[in-house]
């Protein structure tokens, strides 16, 4: 499995939008996917750049959801994953 790096400015966004307990479901639901789905994720290409592929987390906090979705890199290196963006909306949803 590849190394997992997420950049600052997601995790920047994640403090913003969750306390430290849904902020941390959030992150290991993500590591969790790709670890676990990266061979089906990676074939999810970004329309507007193929270095990219998307992965979506929805977490449920009372009646609301938030829904992420996060640009993955997977091919700047063959042994790493980076995070480099993140789209939040609060609701259920799929991105594209």
């Amino acid at each position: 499995m590849r190394e997992i790096f997420v950049w600052r400015e997601v995790n920047n966004l994640l403090w913003q939008k969750l306390e430290k307990v849904h902020y941390d479901k959030v992150r290991d639901k993500l590591f969790r996917q790709l670890e676990n789905d990266y061979e089906k994720l990676r074939k999810k290409r970004h329309p507007d750049d193929e270095t990219l592929f998307v992965c979506w987390v929805h977490l449920p906090e009372g009646n609301n959801w938030h829904s992420f979705e996060f640009r993955v890199d997977d091919t700047m290196t063959d042994s790493h994953l980076f995070v480099v963006g993140v789209r939040y909306h609060l609701g259920r949803m799929r991105f594209r």
